[in-house]
């Protein structure tokens, strides 16, 4: 089975735009049971304005509850958006700081008050700190279209992920935050990014709108993707970008993968346990398929991966 890596995004993005405020210790909880899965890379919190984001403000005492001794062998992720958020991760100790860099102007203001390339000259800026004390990923949002400004085109997230290859970005992964892309696009995007990367690291991170994320999922994976964003219970959104859907389903992403011969490490059937908790956690609906879908005896035969 060709591997890839699978972060979990819920404990950060899933709950970013959660509206009842959901107490410390039961975020604990949920990244302790992705972990009890073997999902081995957590998207934990953010590191932004508590104004901005409220529901992440404990940014830093869900850390301490999760040191690395909890957490064996799993990459703790963070999100941050500034110099001044990258100096409070280091602090807490964290394993990877993620980052993003819109495609577009108007996604750049309603997020983060600012136009796109002042905000990629930010980013580009945070590497060499982050360097100094973690790894880190970058997410180019509205890759394939924007609330605000429309279509998006190829050469511009081409050049966006090369300015970013250049600053010493390895980690690059194509945000579709509204759910608009389709496989052909990604497949066509990716293909193009891989070949003029080189080695960069590429993902994919989709949230499902339309119904289509899991196979723009399968798209960019088949293309060259080697990193895929998911949330348990597709749970998720953007407070900042109007249209924004859950994100594409860890569980659905996990079952699918592995019958076409991808292994992402994760348990399967402990990953459908920690979404039903969830679900109950937070007396939310899930949005995945999985959970409610029969289980055969044989999909356990290895034979039934298919490559």
């Amino acid at each position: 089975m060709t591997k890839l890596e699978l972060r979990d995004v819920c404990p950060r993005d899933g709950l970013q735009d959660y509206g009842p405020e959901v107490p410390t210790e039961l975020k604990a909880e949920l990244v302790r049971r992705i972990h009890a899965a073997d999902v081995r890379s957590i998207e934990i919190t953010s590191f932004v304005s508590p104004k901005a984001v409220p529901q992440l403000a404990d940014a830093a005492e869900l850390l301490r509850l999760l040191p690395p001794e909890r957490l064996p062998g799993t990459v703790r992720s963070v999100f941050a958006a500034s110099r001044s958020g990258v100096e409070r991760a280091l602090a807490a100790g964290v394993d990877e700081i993620s980052t993003t860099v819109p495609a577009t102007d108007g996604m750049t203001q309603a997020n983060f008050r600012r136009d796109r390339d002042a905000m990629l000259d930010e980013v580009v800026a945070m590497r060499p700190e982050i360097a100094a004390g973690a790894q880190s990923s970058v997410t180019i949002a509205v890759a394939f279209g924007c609330p605000f400004d429309g279509p998006v085109s190829a050469d511009t997230v081409l050049a966006l992920a090369s300015r970013l290859a250049e600053a010493g970005y390895e980690r690059i992964l194509l945000g579709d935050t509204v759910g608009v892309g389709n496989p052909h696009q990604v497949s066509r995007l990716v293909s193009r990014l891989r070949s003029e990367l080189g080695s960069v690291t590429l993902g994919a991170h989709f949230h499902d709108a339309r119904g289509v994320a899991l196979a723009n999922v399968i798209a960019a994976v088949d293309a060259g993707a080697s990193m895929v964003d998911a949330a348990l219970g597709g749970l998720g959104g953007c407070p900042f970008a109007p249209g924004a859907a859950g994100n594409v389903a860890t569980e659905d992403v996990v079952w699918a993968l592995h019958d076409l011969g991808f292994d992402t490490g994760v348990d399967r059937a402990a990953i459908i346990e920690a979404a039903n908790w969830l679900a109950d956690a937070l007396a939310v609906p899930l949005r995945s398929r999985t959970p409610r879908a029969r289980r055969f005896e044989w999909e356990d035969d290895p034979v039934h991966a298919r490559s």
